[in-house]
């Protein structure tokens, strides 16, 4: 006959894994501000290297007006040392074959696209990812904003991009999240000096 060992494995047990979450939680709120600063530095960085000539980048808030900018996560105005407006960082998004493709579009003075950087890629592997290739999103750049992109050549667009072989919805997503950057622009071009 076995032994009864009552409750004390069970309280063994409970007990443990109240240590294992308190040091969870402990772990967490100790490396928040590191994380949070981190996120700031790197969301930094990537406006730099969109406009590595600007002194500064505002932030312009367009929560307000998700209507009529779909897809537009966040706005900044880019300034020289004289603080005058060089350009738009615009971080937009458009769904592609596995999710949201998020990317940062720099839109100079001219209205032209002079950068662009895909921030998160979970597309497919092989097909999909190569959205990333600098021979795709060099298509784009020095193009006007006032000119629609598409990838379909049924489609309206002004200027025909050709599309990733197999990977025809990724490059939608792309095309399409740099026409709501264009059409963002073009509006906040009017409001901010």
């Amino acid at each position: 006959m076995q032994k009864d060992k009552g409750f004390m494995p069970a309280i063994i047990l409970t007990i443990i894994c109240l240590v294992t979450a308190i040091l969870l939680v402990l772990t967490n709120q100790l490396t928040y501000q590191t994380r949070i600063r981190l996120e700031i530095e790197a969301a930094e960085a990537n406006r730099n290297s969109m406009f590595p000539e600007a002194a500064s980048f505002e932030a312009i808030d367009v929560s307000a007006r998700a209507e009529e900018f779909p897809g537009i996560d966040a706005v900044y105005a880019a300034r020289d040392t004289s603080n005058a407006l060089i350009g738009f960082v615009i971080e937009s998004r458009h769904r592609g074959y596995a999710g949201d493709l998020p990317l940062m579009v720099a839109i100079n003075k001219e209205a032209e696209i002079s950068n662009l950087k895909i921030l998160a890629n979970e597309e497919t592997p092989g097909l999909g990812k190569k959205v990333e290739n600098k021979s795709f999103y060099e298509q784009f750049l020095g193009e006007s904003i006032s000119k629609e992109f598409t990838v379909n050549p049924a489609d309206s667009g002004e200027v025909l991009i050709d599309a990733v072989a197999g990977a025809t919805i990724s490059s939608r997503a792309l095309t399409e999240s740099i026409n709501q950057a264009g059409a963002a622009a073009t509006k906040l071009a009017a409001e901010v000096k």
